[in-house]
């Protein structure tokens, strides 16, 4: 588990519990001895758990690109969403600004980890000690992701092709 997400007291309001209407059991318990968000029936938190694997597994990059600048730039102006609605209309403006939410969120997930890392880099150690604005940035970002992973859940159970 990155130490940066772990036994955080604002991840789960922050970016799951928008979320609530997907799945209702939004809230987090930390296992210390498992270094892990503890997985319960009807919780986000193996998909959180996941989440932070990939941030940790994913490539960054030492610059923002011209588009990762511009999406950031579109998140901060936004207003942290509180509801699955609202979370819906930024995921929907980003598509029709150009962003592209690949099938696992790849480009989402190498700006989430470059942003990480360059917090880290300049001494935020802790999601929790970030600033409300740093907060917003990476807590929107985590929140869109796993609303993708939902939209494409949804669609993959919808659409999949079971011969019998």
């Amino acid at each position: 588990m990155h130490p940066f997400f772990a036994n955080s007291q604002q991840l789960d309001i922050l970016v799951l519990k928008p979320l609530n209407k997907i799945q209702p059991n939004w809230l987090l318990n930390w296992d210390d001895e498992n270094r892990i968000y503890v997985q319960t029936p009807d919780c986000f938190a193996c998909k959180i758990n996941y989440l932070i694997d990939c941030i940790q597994a994913a490539p960054y990059s030492i610059n923002y690109t011209d588009q990762q600048q511009q999406l950031m730039s579109h998140l901060i102006s936004l207003p942290l969403p509180k509801t699955v609605f609202e979370l819906n209309q930024c995921y929907i403006l980003l598509l029709k600004n150009g962003f592209y939410i690949d099938k696992w969120g790849q480009d989402l997930i190498s700006l989430l980890s470059t942003l990480v890392n360059r917090l880290q880099h300049i001494g935020f150690l802790h999601f929790d000690h970030l600033d409300d604005r740093m907060q917003k940035k990476t807590s929107l970002l985590m929140s869109l992701i796993l609303f993708d992973w939902y939209r494409l859940d949804i669609f993959n159970e919808k659409f999949s092709y079971n011969p019998q």
